[in-house]
């Protein structure tokens, strides 16, 4: 759960005690340990469990950490590499063997523009990241190149994790009217395919609920539907449509030149 605001310099103390047989809490995203002392890097909201520790902030910039699950773009073939675009300040790598059955003989079909759905394995900073499509057994368990008949749009770090989280409803509001297939990255990136003209609107209202307190998200997102049917129209503060709100916000989307 939130415990309090930081700002980057803070000292963080843990509130709760550390789960029995374990000496420490594991510093996670926005934390810096120095001198055995743990300080906040970002601004935002501390948030503790029994045996973790990390602060979330809102930020679009993609900071790799390892296990990370993320959606790249493959933008550069070299030999038996591929580089991909995660979002991060530095394009990650990954081999032909980082993909489940590959051989020698049987590489995967990869090209530039592709998407890939993977972890990000090895994190230094003097390397690049590198990415890893299957587990420590060689099992994909659903990590790969992800269909080609998606699309793929962009949001906050912050939302997508807001979006994995187990108490995330918006997914599960959608998913009963709509019939869809979507992925997550933890690097904000959102991957998502069904009818074109269903593809469009969910993008839009997903983008659109980023602001919605989630009190209000199930009248958002019913509002949303059925002015989309042509029911009624959505009731949103201030008297804007929902189309237009998402419409100005997506205007500018570099991810739409994909």
């Amino acid at each position: 759960m939130a415990t309090k605001f930081v700002i980057p310099g803070d000292k963080i103390v843990p509130e709760n005690a550390v789960s029995a047989g374990k000496k420490r809490k594991l510093c996670g995203r926005g934390i810096v340990v120095h001198e055995g002392d743990a300080f906040a890097s970002v601004s935002g909201f501390v948030h503790e469990s029994d045996d973790k520790l990390w602060v979330n902030s809102f930020y679009r910039r993609y900071f790799p950490q390892s296990a990370d699950k993320v959606i790249g773009i493959v933008t550069l073939k070299i030999g038996d590499f591929w580089r991909v675009d995660i979002g991060g300040i530095e394009k990650a790598e990954i081999e032909f063997t980082q993909f489940e059955n590959a051989t020698k003989k049987n590489r995967p079909d990869v090209r530039i523009g592709d998407m890939l759905y993977g972890n990000v394995t090895v994190i230094n900073k003097h390397l690049e990241p590198v990415m890893s499509c299957v587990d420590a057994a060689g099992n994909a368990r659903g990590m790969g190149l992800l269909p080609r008949d998606g699309i793929i749009f962009a949001v906050s770090c912050s939302y997508s994790r807001r979006l994995l989280t187990d108490n995330c409803k918006l997914l599960s509001l959608l998913g009963k009217s709509f019939v869809f297939e979507v992925t997550v990255g933890v690097n904000g990136r959102i991957w998502i395919r069904a009818t074109p003209d269903d593809t469009r609107f969910l993008r839009d209202l997903i983008k659109h609920c980023e602001k919605v307190n989630d009190e209000d998200l199930e009248a958002t997102v019913a509002n949303a539907i059925a002015a989309a049917r042509g029911e009624a129209a959505p009731h949103v503060p201030g008297g804007r449509n929902v189309k237009q709100e998402v419409k100005e916000e997506i205007d500018d989307d570099p991810m739409e030149q994909l």
